[in-house]
């Protein structure tokens, strides 16, 4: 599942300048026009919480399970599920980088089983794979600040928000101190009067003061604006003071920055020369403050309040940044499963689940991605063999696609519904396997269908969980807004009703939350993501049996029974404005 950072989410007019948090996958499309990549960058791709609500559905008995669907699920077996994770995170394949020799291998793997399961080829000339010409960038170790005697280090005292415009940046200028950079007679704030910012290092301050309330603070500092004022204003760099937060420290976001970022090869980027936006934690600001002789803490109580605190500090500051940069190719793996019906069989449900992880960095570090999301693509190659081996086939036909790129912002997924390998209008709707590992906790007796609240899929998924024996749980940590992080989302875009599966094992939810939670905090997209002996396997074989069964029932859908948005989901055609390809 994609980063807080790179994602997240939804709609930049919804980032305000300042805070620190998450933000949507959405917007990272969004971002790559230049004025909106600052705005995003200089907010640290910050959001405002979504809250997702389960429809409500009246309650009724499940249809039982047809002895065709009893059959198939029964056919998901523990032992290919371990031995698909086992082989996506093996050391040969380092963390299934996107462009690098060991995304190529994980490519290679999949592409093998699908052949290995009958599945046709829905890739370029005839094959499984589809190719994608990426650019990737990395902020070298060396990179500093210098202020006097002191120097910052990349990393440790402050980060740099890419994409990069620079292979060699050395700058020096004076550093000036700008409060919030706001200009407002509502707020009774002009943080940049009277101040000559011409080639000088703009000094500012994350987030918002107190006894501001969000409202007027959101209508009064719109970040184009305050963006704009500081770039007209000739500022050579801009320097965010306290990034960071409690959900997202200032070490998280260091070390997100710092990795490999990658980009497809046709997104637009912006011209070299535009000025840096570096990022600072409580320390780092203390450091620059103090080496520029002034109080961190002076600086900021004084803004806060109110007072014109804006000044030139009278010091110096010399940038000496440098970044490596390449291309690339890796690939989306595509194959399809065809329907027997004459009459339904140029439809598809689609099936999907990334492989890439974050690969392997400069230092070695390897990155396995075993639950995000090696598990998931062991999951859909279990569906797609249960499904194949349906004496009868399926009715529709079913895509299966293992997606690169997603954990920078669903790369591979953007590019495959620019370049579809089956047409877009005919599929009937998206399932995604995507997550944190949480079936693997212990046995599954409850599914949570993330986007349920957008279309009848929910109640689709309702009844193979009752019919299955299980229960449908809602969103259990709506504050990850899990539904617009991962690949599903430019399906839904595109006018493809989704969901995304996730299994919850029985028990005290307090207990299984409690331990997802410190999974993200130590090992989501870490090195320590990694197979486990504690791993309950059942669970994942749950959670695949209800994506065959669900899958069946979508695949043998009259045309009238098909699912649709809800008239009051944002990804309504009426309401949306993404067209079809």
């Amino acid at each position: 599942m994609v980063a807080p950072l790179v994602r997240r989410h939804r709609d930049t007019t919804r980032t305000r300048l300042g805070d620190t948090g998450h933000a949507p996958l959405a917007a990272v499309a969004i971002a790559r026009s230049i004025l909106v990549l600052l705005v995003v960058s200089l907010s640290v791709l910050s959001s405002a919480i979504v809250s997702a609500r389960q429809t409500p559905m009246v309650a009724a008995r499940p249809a039982p399970l047809a002895s065709t669907e009893a059959d198939a699920a029964g056919r998901i077996r523990v032992e290919a599920l371990r031995k698909d994770v086992e082989g996506l995170t093996a050391p040969e394949m380092q963390g299934r980088g996107t462009g690098q020799p060991g995304g190529d291998r994980a490519a290679d793997y999949i592409a093998a089983r699908y052949r290995e399961i009958g599945l046709k080829p829905l890739g370029d000339d005839g094959s499984y794979k589809q190719a994608i010409r990426f650019t990737w960038e990395r902020l070298t170790r060396d990179s500093q600040i210098i202020v006097g005697d002191s120097r910052l280090i990349a990393g440790r005292d402050f980060a740099v928000s890419p994409p990069f415009t620079f292979e060699r940046l050395r700058a020096t200028g004076e550093i000036v101190f700008v409060g919030y950079g706001v200009q407002s007679k509502e707020l009774r704030r002009f943080d940049l009067s009277d101040l000559d910012l011409s080639q000088k290092f703009v000094v500012l301050l994350s987030g918002q003061p107190p006894g501001v309330s969000a409202e007027a603070w959101e209508r009064a500092t719109a970040p184009r604006v305050r963006l704009r004022n500081l770039l007209e204003r000739g500022a050579a760099g801009i320097i965010v003071l306290g990034a960071g937060s409690e959900r997202q420290p200032f070490s998280e976001l260091a070390d997100y920055y710092g990795r490999r970022r990658v980009d497809l090869a046709s997104a637009e980027r912006p011209p070299d020369g535009l000025p840096p936006i570096i990022l600072m934690g409580e320390t780092g600001a203390n450091s620059l403050m103090k080496a520029a002789g002034a109080s961190y803490r002076d600086y900021r109580a004084a803004a806060e309040t109110g007072s014109q605190a804006s000044a030139a500090l009278g010091r110096t500051l010399t940038i000496d940044f440098s970044s490596e940069r390449g291309t690339g190719i890796a690939h989306n793996c595509v194959g399809v499963l065809e329907g027997r019906d004459p009459e339904l069989r140029g439809e598809a449900v689609a099936l999907m689940a990334h492989y890439d992880a974050y690969g392997i960095e400069a230092d070695g570090t390897v990155y396995p991605g075993a639950a995000d999301n090696a598990l998931g693509v062991a999951e859909i190659l279990s569906v797609a063999k249960a499904l194949a081996d349906i004496p009868e086939g399926t009715k529709r036909s079913v895509v299966f696609l293992a997606f690169t790129g997603e954990e920078y912002g669903g790369l591979g997924s953007q590019h495959w519904i620019q370049h579809p390998t089956w047409p877009i209008s005919r599929l009937v709707a998206a399932l995604n396997f995507d997550g944190i590992g949480t079936e693997i906790y212990g046995p599954v007796r409850k599914i949570v269908g993330h986007g349920s609240e957008h279309s009848t899929l929910g109640s689709r998924l309702r009844d193979v969980a009752g019919a299955a024996g299980l229960s449908i749980a809602p969103d259990p940590m709506p504050e990850e807004e899990s539904f617009y992080r991962s690949d599903h989302l430019f399906f839904a875009q595109n006018g493809v009703p989704a969901l995304m599966l996730q299994g919850v094992p029985e028990g005290d939810p307090s207990t299984w939350r409690s331990k997802a939670r410190k999974w993200i905090a130590n090992d989501y997209h870490r090195p320590s993501d990694v197979v486990r002996d504690d791993w309950d396997w059942s669970g994942a074989r749950t959670l695949a049996s209800i994506g065959v069964i669900l899958t069946i029932r979508l695949a043998a859908d009259s045309a009238n029974a098909r699912a649709n948005w809800f008239d009051s989901s944002p990804f309504h055609p009426t309401r949306r404005s993404n067209s079809v390809p």
